[in-house]
């Protein structure tokens, strides 16, 4: 499955749930990503040609699993990020700083309703624009209010319009490297930590970004990791977890977003079969419609176009 742009999601089959095993596969996830070895569904060497049919010799078992999804981002190092704190729900506002002053990590900054947000790092109050002037009002959630100068580095990337609601309405843990340096370390997703909890009405597991610019996405590097400003960095975002879905290997699927096409073997013969594809990392991908578990596929994946809806 060929990778539309700079964000790809990734996905590992689960045996158990378990945290660690969480964070360890978003670290595994980076390192795939910095040594540029994963290539999703793009169909390995061997694919037949177009339009004929490998041998039904080599098969492969649409089996369910657990499936991870992460999605990762191009970005670049910054020094002193400035990042923006949101309403977490719709009520009354109340500041609780002052502008100008130093805040640590964890100093409650405003409430909104009976939520109140902390600053999710040390830093400087820049700003409580647009919040001073709403001070003692009602606003949404998800509105920005005031604004926090970090002192240290992050990695910022923008977002996919497409994947914004699958990466900011959920908790989600993050991994970054930077591009010849270090790599696999855990860094602080504060933009997704400040956002509230966005319905998402597509309700996709799709596994690509489109064009266009979303909403920036910062994430804190640890003060024990050498940084320097401007070098390209990558992050990697644990951002949707399905259970039990069917999956396959991505070798034997010949894909582009959502859209894939297989080999299946039915009744002694192999014949093209349209799939709608979901999480995936270059390993295994998702299907969600178009096979069940237990059907069986060719090793390897057509080579051919996929037809338009």
């Amino acid at each position: 499955m060929r990778n539309p742009g700079h964000a790809s999601t990734l996905i590992r089959r689960k045996t158990r749930r378990s945290t660690w095993r969480s964070v360890w596969i978003v670290r595994v996830a980076i390192v795939v990503v910095v040594s540029a070895s994963a290539t999703a569904c793009s169909g390995g060497t061997g694919s037949p040609k177009v339009g004929v049919p490998p041998t039904s010799r080599s098969l492969e078992t649409v089996a369910r699993g657990d499936v991870i999804g992460i999605v990762t981002l191009d970005g670049e190092v910054v020094a002193n990020p400035q990042i923006t704190l949101t309403a977490p729900a719709a009520g009354r506002l109340t500041l609780l700083r002052r502008s100008g002053g130093f805040v640590d990590r964890g100093t409650p900054i405003l409430r909104v309703g009976a939520d109140t947000v902390r600053s999710p790092a040390a830093g400087t109050l820049v700003t409580l624009q647009p919040g001073r002037h709403l001070n003692g009002r009602r606003v949404p959630a998800g509105l920005p209010l005031v604004t926090i100068e970090v002192d240290g580095f992050a990695i910022e990337a923008a977002t996919p319009p497409d994947l914004a609601y699958r990466i900011f309405s959920r908790d989600i843990a993050s991994t970054g490297a930077i591009r010849g340096g270090p790599a696999g370390f855990d860094c602080s997703p504060t933009s997704a930590a400040a956002l509230p909890a966005l319905p998402d009405p597509a309700a996709n597991l799709g596994n690509s970004g489109s064009a266009g610019v979303g909403p920036t996405f910062t994430c804190l590097l640890p003060t024990s990791v050498y940084a320097v400003a401007g070098l390209r960095a990558f992050v990697a975002i644990r951002s949707s977890v399905a259970h039990g879905v069917p999956t396959l290997p991505v070798s034997a699927v010949t894909g582009q977003a959502q859209d894939g096409v297989v080999w299946l073997y039915a009744g002694g013969h192999l014949r093209l079969r349209r799939v709608v594809l979901g999480i995936t990392d270059g390993s295994v991908v998702q299907i969600r419609e178009g096979l069940v578990v237990g059907d069986r596929v060719s090793t390897y994946p057509p080579d051919v176009s996929l037809p338009s809806r």
